[in-house]
C-alpha cells in the first residue's frame, strides 16, 4: 500500500472487497507508516552509498510489483505484510535530491 492508495481506498469499496473490518483497516494503515520510519535510515545509507540511477531503478521496479501485487489479495493476511511498506522511502529523497541538480 502507499499512502495515495491508503485514503481513497475506503470510500473506493476497499473494505467490503477484502473483507476488512475498520479496526483492520486502521492496522494496515498504521503498518504503512511504522514501515516509513523503519526504513528511512537504511534508505538514506543505501541513497548516498550506491549509484544513484541503478539504486532508483531497483526501487521504483520493486515498488511497481509489489503494488500491482495487491490486486490478487483478498484478505487481511497478504495485505499486512510489511515489505512494500519499506520501499515507497525509498523514491521521494532521490526524486528530491536529482530535481535540486
Amino acid at each position: 500500500m502507499d499512502k495515495n492508495a491508503i485514503s481513497t481506498s475506503s470510500i473506493l469499496g476497499f473494505l467490503p472487497d477484502n473483507n476488512l473490518t475498520n479496526e483492520q483497516f486502521n492496522n494496515l494503515a498504521t503498518f504503512f507508516y511504522v514501515g516509513v520510519l523503519i526504513s528511512q535510515l537504511p534508505h538514506a545509507i543505501a541513497f548516498q552509498r550506491l549509484p544513484v540511477a541503478k539504486y532508483m531503478s531497483v526501487m521504483i521496479f520493486l515498488w511497481a510489483l509489489f503494488v500491482s501485487m495487491h490486486c490478487v489479495a483478498h484478505s487481511y493476511g497478504p495485505l499486512s505484510e510489511h515489505l512494500p511498506t519499506l520501499l515507497p522511502q525509498s523514491i521521494s529523497p532521490v526524486f528530491i535530491s536529482l530535481g535540486s541538480e
